[in-house]
């Protein structure tokens, strides 16, 4: 009970807050879609802010029809006017949208000023995704072809599991996908990455060496001297090794 009062306290304060600029922070479940359309309605009723000026992104679009149509029903709890009535007609064209939506809608507006063909439309993400699996299995043929050493690294690293590569490489376009320079970020793991190949290679020689140590420890309690000395010897180039590709 006292959580629940929490939360209505802290919505409210988020409601009464009149600022123009305002950070809201939190959790799944918390009620901030809730929160955010009594926030704009309040904008539109009492602040008389048309919706034509409001911009309202969201990162899927179920959300953003969510959104509008709980607007939609919001305003229709008014009393009836001419301002009110317009506010429900701008609704349809208005920019509560994906971010994906409000950016090629205002790339359509502009195209002729950026020099750009305003007849594009946004990728298909069934088809985005089979042209990455696409453009990945062209990539790696290629570079089985043609043996490059980085490929060869990390295709070991992985046992030569090509569905393990291709979705560490996945990964790593998603979070390139939202950084703002792309290139730099991916140029940066280029060039760290065989700095952290070596650490991460030099932890794991130096972990199975102390492995290694304990077992022939253990063999040596049980006093039979020759398979001791044998595997003492079979495992002295990796007890000696400085780094994993000695």
């Amino acid at each position: 009970m006292r959580a629940d009062l929490q939360k209505i306290e802290e919505q409210e304060r988020v409601l009464q807050n009149d600022k123009q600029r305002m950070l809201v922070s939190a959790s799944a479940g918390s009620g901030k879609t809730h929160v955010m359309i009594e926030y704009i309605g309040k904008l539109i009723t009492e602040k008389k802010v048309p919706v034509k000026d409001l911009l309202v992104l969201t990162f899927t679009k179920a959300a953003a029809t969510e959104m509008k149509d709980r607007l939609q029903r919001k305003l229709k709890q008014q009393e009836n006017s001419e301002y009110i009535i317009e506010q429900l007609d701008a609704l349809s064209t208005s920019n509560i949208s994906t971010i994906h939506a409000f950016c090629e809608k205002s790339l359509k507006k502009y195209a002729s000023l950026i020099g750009i063909n305003e007849n594009f439309s946004l990728i298909d993400e069934s088809l985005a995704k089979n042209m990455q699996e696409s453009a990945f299995e062209t990539a790696y043929r290629n570079f089985e072809l043609y043996k490059n050493d980085l490929f060869q690294i990390v295709n070991s690293a992985y046992k030569n599991n090509k569905d393990s590569v291709r979705d560490i490489i996945f990964e790593i376009q998603k979070l390139a996908d939202v950084v703002a320079d792309k290139e730099k970020f991916l140029q940066d793991i280029l060039d760290n990455f065989e700095e952290s190949f070596d650490e991460a290679a030099q932890f794991l020689l130096q972990d199975f060496q102390k492995v290694v140590k304990k077992k022939l420890s253990d063999l040596e309690k049980l006093h039979i001297e020759d398979y001791e000395v044998d595997m003492r010897t079979a495992f002295q180039p990796i007890l000696s090794a400085e780094n994993l590709f000695q």
